[in-house]
């Protein structure tokens, strides 16, 4: 429902290319990720069968979608999915009703089809329920829901399935870089920096200065200078090369950051807010990403989707608690995720249908009010957990978050146990001996990590901790 890939100038060349794809993205109860070998997983709400895993069962940690290889990007609508090939074609999954799966046909489909004769695609967007694809040639394709002009043909579908279930072509666009769909409207970065915007407009989110719809592009007011988009459930974000932001449309629970519940019908600039290099729109509430890799967030948060440790809704921006080091970050319909050195994931808000820790929580809040470590992600683990009779080992507590205990069952006397992170690259080497040693966090960051533990005589084992 957003994109949030950051943007860099070539200034030799004056032209403004994408610098990655979007490898994590929330939908509205569920999550999907692209993993290191350009497979997907995915976990969360499955009703419609928007995991692409053959059924609607529910899934409370990650499984690889069947079928799906060669994946540069994924996005994510209300209650469908689609991801981008790297030989520029586009598969869908789940929810059908409006045809947002680009089949030409209604029915909802739990594996990945392939959207219908469209190719030389290098960049996807997901509105609420309806697509967008950005071509080879900077040209836009789009499908699906159209009640409101959203597709961008010229044209409003108010009759039948009020859609386009085939790509067609966004009129009156081109020299595009980037792409962003909101609930009932689109975005679109030109190679000339300014933004561009059709669809629903009854909050201002096209950011023309009026409440009037729009079935073609129109320009986004005073607007200059932009490197990234990002459209969410009725407002729009952008991203300026001087690391400021700014915020139209509608504000109703403060996710515009403005400090006001007032909507906007042109862009105004987060006072204060500097260094930032990437955002994120969800349904009703906003994220971003800092230069020194820390996340902050506005907007709704009755399920803790700021991770601020709260149930308050912030009309400015708050920082997420306990997280640093991020990477990428995408903001749900409600709940967040943000991707650490490409190693951890960690996400927080809604869990009424799973977050990927493999828990749900049915009392209170539905919610997790501080971003959790997602379970079987895609890192690669060129190291795996590994056991010997001959070296009995017990780490407790084990998920910590300052300090651990490793003890054994007897004495040693010239042990080592070396620390490796999750792509087997060692941290640091402990000589002890005795029955037990204490690990300090000390220089880990939160994550997964490997202990490799060798005795006197060679005997050896893996095992994984987990620093919170």
């Amino acid at each position: 429902m957003k994109k949030i890939c950051i943007l860099f100038f070539i200034l030799h060349s004056l032209f403004i290319i994408p610098a990655c794809s979007q490898t994590i993205a929330g939908g509205l109860f569920f999550s999907l990720s692209v993993c290191h070998d350009s497979t997907v997983k995915s976990w969360g709400y499955n009703y419609y069968g928007e995991l692409g895993l053959g059924d609607t069962l529910d899934r409370l940690s990650p499984v690889q979608v069947s079928g799906l290889a060669g994946i540069t990007a994924v996005d994510a609508g209300q209650y469908h999915s689609i991801a981008l090939k790297n030989n520029g074609t586009v598969w869908s999954w789940g929810n059908n009703f409006n045809g947002q799966l680009g089949t030409g046909l209604f029915p909802n489909s739990s594996v990945p089809v392939q959207v219908f004769g469209l190719s030389n695609v290098r960049a996807i967007a997901s509105g609420q329920n309806h697509c967008l694809a950005l071509k080879n040639d900077s040209t836009v394709s789009a499908w699906g829901f159209n009640q409101y002009g959203q597709i961008g043909n010229g044209t409003t579908n108010t009759v039948a399935c009020n859609c386009l279930p085939s790509p067609v072509a966004v009129i009156n666009l081109n020299n595009v870089v980037a792409i962003a769909g909101g609930g009932y409207h689109s975005l679109a970065l030109r190679k000339d920096s300014t933004v561009w915007a059709w669809g629903r407009n009854v909050n201002g989110q096209l950011g023309d200065s009026t409440t009037t719809n729009s079935s073609i592009p129109v320009k986004v007011k005073g607007l200059s200078g932009i490197i990234a988009i990002s459209a969410g459930g009725i407002h729009s974000l952008a991203l300026k090369s001087d690391g400021s932001v700014y915020a139209w449309g509608g504000n109703i629970n403060g996710q515009l950051g403005d400090s006001t519940i007032n909507d906007k019908i042109f862009p105004v600039r987060l006072n204060g807010v500097t260094n930032v290099k990437a955002i994120s729109a969800g349904y009703n509430h906003s994220m971003m990403l800092k230069t020194d890799s820390t996340v902050w967030s506005w907007g709704y948060n009755y399920y803790s989707q700021l991770g601020d440790g709260t149930l308050v809704d912030s009309h400015y921006p708050v920082q997420v608690t306990a997280l640093s080091g991020m990477e990428a970050i995408d903001a749900g319909g409600s709940h967040s995720i943000a991707s650490e050195n490409n190693a951890t994931l960690r996400a927080w808000g809604n869990n009424f249908y799973g977050l990927g820790d493999g828990t749900v929580v049915h009392f209170g809040c539905e919610c997790r009010m501080y971003p959790i470590i997602v379970m079987n992600w895609c890192s690669v683990l060129s190291v795996e957990e590994k056991h010997n009779e001959q070296l009995s080992v017990n780490i407790s507590p084990n998920p910590f978050t300052s300090q651990t205990v490793i003890s054994f069952n007897d004495e040693q006397i010239n042990s080592a146990i070396k620390i490796k992170d999750v792509l087997g690259k060692e941290i640091k080497t402990i000589h002890f001996r005795g029955k037990e040693v204490t690990l300090e966090k000390e220089e880990m960051n939160a994550g997964i990590y490997f202990i490799q533990i060798t005795d006197i005589n060679k005997n050896s084992i893996n095992k994984k901790i987990v620093v919170q």
